[in-house]
């Protein structure tokens, strides 16, 4: 396996790393996946939900997506905020009249 030594570290080609992760951690354990594509975990997770965002869409949010203070992790749904999170704002102004 070819490498490059820049500055002490050690760079791989994408193939190269993808390879030698493999040999570290088995085959099995190892799947490359790109910043424009999403992991099988991802894929199995969300194809479950009601209504599953598009590839694109996920990609984008994905931190969001994945946060379940936003999405019920297994189901999908919304976690919406109490009273959609106006009532306290509502509230606040009335006191002030």
């Amino acid at each position: 396996m070819e490498h490059l030594i820049v500055n002490g570290i050690v760079e791989f080609q994408e193939v190269e790393r993808n390879e030698y992760f493999k040999k570290m951690y088995g085959a099995e354990n190892v799947e490359w996946t790109s910043r424009d594509t999403l992991s099988i975990a991802d894929r199995l997770r969300i194809q479950k939900w009601r209504f599953p965002p598009n590839d694109k869409l996920y990609i984008e949010y994905k931190q969001v997506y994945q946060d379940s203070l936003y999405y019920n992790q297994v189901t999908g749904e919304i976690n919406w905020l109490t009273d959609d999170g106006f009532f306290i704002w509502i509230k606040k102004r009335q006191d002030h009249f």
